[in-house]
């Protein structure tokens, strides 16, 4: 007999983060933003949570960008009918039609960057564009599966920095598994905004990858974890693209700056 573990952790094994100081997000319903550490590390101000990880003698210090891959699927089923391949592909394409630039379109639907404290199912959400957009510059439907896109994008980037402040390590890759990864458009946007190299998981169900790592050391088919994780676990590396870096980090500025606002807001 052997133990298994908590989803998200075998979820950064099965992307085969295991090593101190690496930092994955797993891109799925919602999306978990953990970092390895050597020994537990507690955040003073009580917003991040600390748990051990599947690997022996490591720990993970934990933010999360909440509800990523349900909103994309949810705007996918209204603006491509569907959520199967066809709507993938109909999304891809129509983004791919949308410029390398970023646009003066900003969506705060789901995604955020964690705060425990100011946690409310009523807080206002929505997509906020240039007036009078509709009389001069119509957003497409790209632009609209875009916008979500690089909301996925800000609020990962937003999660790893409140990662890196409470453990003192800095962000120089980030690994990435999950369902949302089948989206070349998000792994872009992504690897531009946080300017650092992406880790891919080639087995988006990296979950189950995982807990199949823990079974292969269970079974003595591997004689540990690092062992059975450099075996069975592929990635791929996606750079960024540095073209318009000023640009996205001065939207990722605004795009918090939104957010300070949008917390004002009642209903």
């Amino acid at each position: 007999m052997f133990a298994g573990g908590a989803d998200t952790e075998s979820a950064l094994l099965g992307g085969g983060v295991h090593a101190v100081g690496e930092v994955a997000a797993v891109l799925g319903t919602t999306t978990p933003v953990q970092q390895v550490l050597d020994v537990p590390h507690i955040d003073p101000d009580g917003n991040l949570w600390t748990s051990p990880h599947v690997v022996p003698d490591r720990w993970v210090l934990e933010s999360n960008a909440g509800d990523t891959g349900s909103t994309y699927r949810w705007l996918l089923d209204l603006t491509c009918g569907g959520t199967d391949d066809v709507a993938h592909a109909a999304a891809e394409s129509a983004m791919a039609d949308v410029g390398p630039e970023p646009r003066e379109i900003f969506s705060h639907l789901g995604p955020a960057v964690f705060d425990l404290r100011n946690m409310n199912p009523l807080q206002p959400a929505g997509l906020l564009f240039r007036f009078p957009l509709l009389h001069v510059d119509r957003p497409t439907r790209g632009d609209l599966l875009r916008a979500c896109l690089e909301n996925v994008a800000y609020a990962v980037r937003g999660n790893c920095e409140q990662i890196a402040e409470v453990s003192g390590r800095p962000l120089e890759r980030l690994w990435v598994s999950g369902g949302m990864t089948r989206s070349p458009t998000l792994l872009g946007l992504l690897a531009a905004t946080l300017g650092v190299p992406l880790v891919v998981g080639l087995v988006p169900e990296s979950a189950s990858l995982g807990c199949a790592v823990l079974g292969a050391v269970g079974a003595g088919l591997h004689p540990d974890i690092a062992t059975a994780a450099a075996a069975m676990v592929r990635t791929r590396i996606v750079e960024p693209d540095r073209s318009f870096a000023d640009d996205f980090t001065a939207r990722y500025q605004r795009w918090r700056e939104l957010c300070v606002s949008l917390r004002s807001w009642t209903i």
